[in-house]
């Protein structure tokens, strides 16, 4: 059940993503072209399944040394806004989801970081980087949780 209620909120910040591209609702450009964000798509896009693992590890480092659950949140985002044409989400993505299961925070993560994502694509005053960089996330997740 849970998972239903997850792939209905992917699929609806897809809608708000393709009302984002102007397929069916009225797209406004951004104001601001600043990105807020400290990984953004293009940056992440550059990085190999080496680097990408790197930077999994030192969230889940991060996390131990201070059992703050905001780093894994964060390592999840960064994962999930690399492009994934080459399925280095798939094999770096376990470093964060593990612990975040064993403390039965998976969907909790996953649904704020959807309701971020839907916020970000939906609000006109976003960087266009930021707004693209959440619907990778979104696209990820959509491909993550694929039966």
């Amino acid at each position: 059940m849970k998972k239903y209620r997850i792939q209905l909120k992917v699929f609806h910040g897809v809608f708000a993503f393709l009302c984002f591209l102007g397929w069916g609702c009225a797209s406004v450009v951004p104001k601001n072209d600043t990105s807020q964000l400290k990984y953004t798509y293009s940056r992440l896009k550059l990085m190999d399944l080496d680097q990408m693992s790197q930077l999994m590890l030192d969230q889940a480092r991060e996390f131990k040394k201070t059992d703050d659950l905001n780093a894994l949140k964060e390592g999840l985002l960064i994962c999930l806004a690399r492009p994934d044409e080459d399925s280095v989400v798939e094999k770096t993505i376990s470093t964060i989801r593990t612990p975040l299961e064993d403390r039965n925070q998976w969907e909790s993560a996953v649904n704020e970081l959807i309701d971020k994502s839907v916020s970000v694509i939906r609000d006109t005053n976003q960087s266009s980087t930021d707004q693209v960089t959440y619907s990778l996330v979104l696209e990820n997740l959509i491909s993550e949780l694929r039966p």
